[in-house]
């Protein structure tokens, strides 16, 4: 595939793969917090617990008649890339990502207990994950939370029936949601109990659980930042949040979990005075009275008792960490493994930045073998001791070339190490992907990815076999390029207890297995067309690739979706939904296979109102294919690049766009950057687009896509259709635009807000002048949120139009009412009066609660209102103040957003790690 998307990027020097996601991380903390700095985890816990009790009371009766129909799954269980979409050309089933995997002490064709922990979709478990197609269970239904960030097998339990997990993940990104605390199950996970000393990590992530070997009821426990509010939009990007009530750091109980005390704090002394929190957590295997821990944006420090009376000193800086402030990346993040080596502890260590420094150092791999030593030695002012000896280069030509930049620029995010505990000289390392060395990505063929490597030599030079030093995981030995890969982005790994050959590993496009055997592949590197050192480095890394990779994906039903879009003439059997890197899927009708209809980063997608075979979608950023084939996936068109063109506006990274729902105008798409964009015809001629701006087939010799500004006399950004801009007042500027909203019934009205809390309508955006590529000049706006005092000051998230009044909206909003108490309130009915210019804005929270809500749509048949939100989804029933949980049998799951058809009488919910769910709506 041509993904021209890519070739944008390449050219305007950002985007995805290569630190994208560290924008969306601090994007969607600023989207909570605005309008400021930081995110209070007690507005978060009050959310929590009025949500807890909005559902309590609602199973009792007390919250009024409600809807007693059930929230049914329609899946994906089997989440299906066809071979033309994946990069290794041969099929693959995905699940959502995986931030977390345990396996038992003791494992066998018969018996083999594996225990996944989805990002945002709880705790699954299976009893044969060594066969083809393991059976899986959800265990984790009674938590109060889905997402999950470690799960640890109790090693003093010898039957292996203990386990603890810890929620929240704690890998740094926009959707790494928050967690509440630890769990404990006796019984491999049939039931489970919290521990009641856990309450320090309410709304945090956790990354480590560690337990004594030697005493279990000593726990460690590491703590990140975590967010709320993941809506399918995203608010601009902003600063990371300050301190807080309750600290990031490492927490430490000596009565089983009872009570906690933090042992290690990283915000205190963080340069700047934010910490992303501690990345890493693990005992010395010789003496558990060592203690070492990873934080993000320093390095790693060591609690020994014998080395300065136990204080945590440093043992190794970060590579961002040199002393020098302008250096200095507080989402560097250093990955570490621990063994025995000769009778001495080893250490591991694989480092890299944020890609917040230009030019900063790329990721590299370090190895210590004799930790025995004091901290002073091993690390001094800002330099790390003469005994680490760096296993990288950054010469394609040497050996330690295997390990350079292996997590690009987004090591925050994947970046982890592993040694299998009894084999010292076995490391594995995990990372993004290098596209640019990928063939299926259209690279050079270098590498099949370098996500995953494994050394059997501790990284140093195999004389016997080249000097290879890391061989490549990501593809296995079948007919290249028809092989199974795994997909990028690198979370969780596990050896087989009795064999480390075997290993099971997890990313964001799921589970993937090793079968234990590795084949020399180096012979496909000529064919690739490779010379010289970059032929060496091909023959290096392909000389020991796993034999065969088995996906492991089936009935992992735990997709992250943004979205869903309704087919308007086939509700009941259509739809499209954008996932976490995990692309868009089409939904037909069947609750087990959904098919992805493209690849990349899912954001938002629609269906034409008169004729649903011409449909768009999203990728991340205002990347937008058009699809006039209906379902044919090769069929896909790119219209975006008049987004581009300078000056070229800031976008949020899934933008709001919308198809119009009038089927008289089903041709315009509006599109949300710093001003709304429009095109009228579907991106552009179909014949022209087809032929030039295939992703498949396209030559790309023209401008591709005709969206034009609205408001702007040139029809790309300028001031007049930039709603950001002072153009508009000199309060509220700067940010997005965050949400867009029209009526099926009105051809003239649109609504759009702003990330700062502005909020305009137009009464003419359907208007076509005679400019030559600005059509939409005479376009005019409105801003209303200026003449309410009640509006409010922070992030819209959606704007739900009303189907027979265009002058009337409902539109939501995130963040928390306690940070604007003048202009308190979630859920505002805005009435617009176009004669006099002004609106009126009421709040219809009633008995709500202070929490940030992620879409809002009406019931129009029954004026019942349906709000989602980070535990489920919400009801107001007409006339009512007092909202209910809406239905039934939802489980406790970030909703990015609902989509209702009130023709069909359904309400899809898009939650970000349990697929979809759809309630059937009573009639009036």
């Amino acid at each position: 595939m041509k993904r021209r998307a890519e070739t944008i990027f390449s050219r305007i020097g950002s985007g995805e793969p290569e630190g994208a996601p560290n924008s969306y991380a601090k994007e969607q903390v600023r989207f909570r917090a605005y309008p400021g700095s930081d995110l209070p985890i007690e507005l978060s816990n009050a959310a929590s617990n009025h949500f807890a009790r909005v559902k309590s009371e609602s199973q009792a009766g007390q919250r009024g008649q409600t809807v007693d129909a059930p929230w049914t799954s329609i899946g994906p269980s089997i989440a299906l890339y066809p071979e033309i979409l994946n990069r290794t050309a041969a099929p693959y089933v995905a699940s959502g990502r995986i931030s977390a995997l345990a396996i038992e002490h003791h494992c066998g064709e018969g018996h083999c207990r594996l225990y996944v922990g989805a990002a945002g979709g709880g705790i699954w478990r299976t009893n044969n994950a060594l066969d083809n197609t393991p059976s899986w269970t959800f265990i984790s239904g009674s938590f109060a939370t889905n997402a999950i960030g470690d799960i640890t097998i109790d090693p003093t339990d010898p039957s292996g029936r203990t386990i603890y997990v810890g929620t929240g993940e704690p890998n740094a990104s926009g959707d790494s949601g928050a967690g509440q605390g630890i769990y404990k199950s006796t019984d491999g996970g049939n039931s489970w109990t919290r521990l009641p000393g856990s309450d320090f990590a309410n709304n945090r992530s956790i990354s480590d659980v560690v337990i004594d070997p030697t005493n279990g009821n000593t726990i460690y426990v590491g703590t990140t930042r975590g967010v709320r509010g993941v809506s399918s939009s995203s608010g601009d990007t902003g600063n990371p949040p300050v301190g807080t009530v309750a600290p990031v750091g490492l927490y430490k109980s000596t009565d089983g979990g009872n009570t906690f005390s933090a042992i290690f704090l990283t915000l205190p002394i963080t340069p700047g005075g934010f910490s992303e929190g501690t990345s890493r957590v693990a005992l010395d295997p010789s003496n558990p009275a060592v203690v070492y821990v990873g934080a993000f944006g320093l390095g790693i420090f060591r609690s020994d008792p014998s080395d300065n009376g136990g204080a945590f000193q440093q043992v190794f800086y970060s590579e961002d960490n040199d002393g020098n402030p302008a250096h200095f990346d507080p989402f560097d993040r250093t990955a570490f493994a621990v063994t025995t080596k000769s009778g001495l502890t080893r250490m591991y260590v694989a480092d890299g930045n944020g890609a917040d420094i230009p030019n900063g150092p790329a990721s590299q791999v370090w190895r210590n073998d004799n930790m025995n030593q004091p901290a002073s030695t091993l690390a001094s002012g800002n330099v790390n001791g003469s005994s680490w000896k760096n296993l990288t280069s950054s010469k394609v030509g040497d050996p330690g070339y295997a390990t350079y930049n292996y997590c690009t620029g987004q090591c925050w995010y994947d970046n982890a190490i592993y040694t299998p505990k009894g084999h010292p000289d076995t490391v594995f390392v995990l990372g993004s992907y290098l596209y640019r060395e990928q063939l299926g990505s259209g690279g050079n063929g270098l590498s099949n990815g370098r996500a995953v490597l494994r050394s059997t030599t501790a990284g140093a030079p195999d004389p016997d076999h080249n000097n290879r030093t890391f061989t490549d995981m990501i593809a296995d030995a079948g007919t290249d390029p028809n092989n199974n890969g795994i997909h990028p982005d690198q979370h969780a790994l596990v050896f087989l207890p009795d064999n480390p050959n075997v290993w099971f590993e997890g990313s964001d496009g799921g589970l993937m297995r090793s079968n234990g055997t590795y084949t020399d592949v180096s012979s496909q590197c000529a064919a690739r067309g490779l010379t010289g050192d970059n032929l060496t480095a091909c023959q290096r890394l392909l000389s020991a690739v796993p034999t065969q990779l088995t996906s492991l994906n089936n009935g992992l039903d735990t997709l992250q979706f943004q979205s869903f879009s309704i087919n308007p003439k086939n509700p009941s059997k259509e739809l499209l939904g954008g996932t976490q890197d995990n692309g868009t899927f089409l939904y037909e009708g069947s609750s087990v296979l959904w098919g992805q209809t493209i690849g990349g980063d899912g954001g938002q997608s629609g269906f034409n109102a008169a004729n649903p075979d011409i449909r768009f979608h999203t990728y991340f950023a205002p990347q937008v294919d058009v699809n006039f084939q209906g379902t044919v996936t090769t069929g896909w068109d790119w219209v975006a690049d008049r987004f581009f063109l300078p000056p070229a506006e800031g976008w949020s990274f899934y933008i709001p766009i919308i198809y119009d729902p009038n089927p008289a105008s089903a041709g315009s798409i509006f599109a949300g950057l710093q001003g709304v964009w429009r095109t009228r015809d579907n991106g552009g001629p179909r014949a022209y687009l087809d032929q030039h701006c295939n992703e498949f087939t396209g030559d790309f010799k023209v401008l591709c896509g005709d969206f034009v500004e609205l408001g702007s006399p040139t029809g790309l950004s300028d001031a007049h259709g930039n709603l950001t801009s002072t153009f508009f007042g000199s309060d509220r500027v700067g940010g997005v635009v965050n949400a867009i909203g029209r009526s099926p019934g009105d051809k003239s009205t649109l609504w759009a807000a702003t990330t700062t809390g502005r909020v305009f309508v137009s009464k003419n955006a359907d208007d076509v002048s005679n400019v030559p590529g600005a059509d939409g000049s005479d376009v005019t706006y409105t801003r209303i949120d200026s003449t309410s005092a009640a509006a409010p000051n922070r992030v819209p998230t959606y704007i739900y139009v009303d189907a027979k009044n265009p002058n009337r909206a409902w539109i939501s909003y995130s963040g928390y009412s306690a940070r604007t108490p003048t202009t308190p309130g979630h859920i505002f009915e805005v009435r617009f009066n176009p004669n006099s210019g002004t609106a009126t804005f009421t709040s219809i929270d009633g008995s709500l609660g202070d929490m940030p809500i992620t879409s809002v749509v009406r019931d129009d048949p029954t004026g019942d209102f349906y709000a989602s939100n980070d535990f489920g989804v919400l009801r107001l029933p007409k006339g009512s103040s007092t909202w209910q949980s809406a239905g039934t049998g939802m489980p406790m799951v970030e909703v990015c957003a609902v989509a209702i058809s009130t023709k069909g009488r359904r309400l899809y919910a898009a939650t970000h790690g349990r697929g979809g769910y759809v309630l059937q709506l009573p009639e009036d």
